[in-house]
């Protein structure tokens, strides 16, 4: 038995195709003393607005696996390596750093230039 016709059937595949197909980008990293911190996005590919944007950082334990921190606030993940490198807490100049990167970033990938 058929549901419905076959053109609304393959809209509606496509439809969902295109609303679910998403690009997922490291779009700037830096290392902070023993972690490196990442900007991660995921933009959808049918309105091309970022759909998720994490912050994170990571290192390798002595045996060689990572260790992963996610946060909410890009300072926040700067601090907290900052603060387990021993290093002073100050994350303002990495926080520019990172920023920068992301724009470059997006700047080179539509093919514009960063101000």
């Amino acid at each position: 038995m058929m549901i419905g016709n076959h053109d609304s059937c393959s809209e509606l595949l496509k439809s969902y195709h295109l609303h679910n197909t998403m690009n997922d980008y490291r779009i700037a990293q830096l290392k902070v003393g023993y972690w490196t911190v990442c900007i991660h996005e995921i933009q959808s590919e049918a309105n091309f607005e970022i759909v998720q944007r994490d912050f994170h950082c990571f290192k390798l334990d002595s045996m060689g696996k990572p260790i992963n921190e996610h946060f909410q606030d890009l300072l926040e993940c700067i601090e907290f390596a900052q603060l387990n490198s021993g290093m002073l807490v100050f994350g303002y100049p990495e926080l520019e750093q990172l920023s920068r990167m992301a724009q470059v970033f997006w700047a080179e990938r539509i093919g514009g230039s960063v101000a």
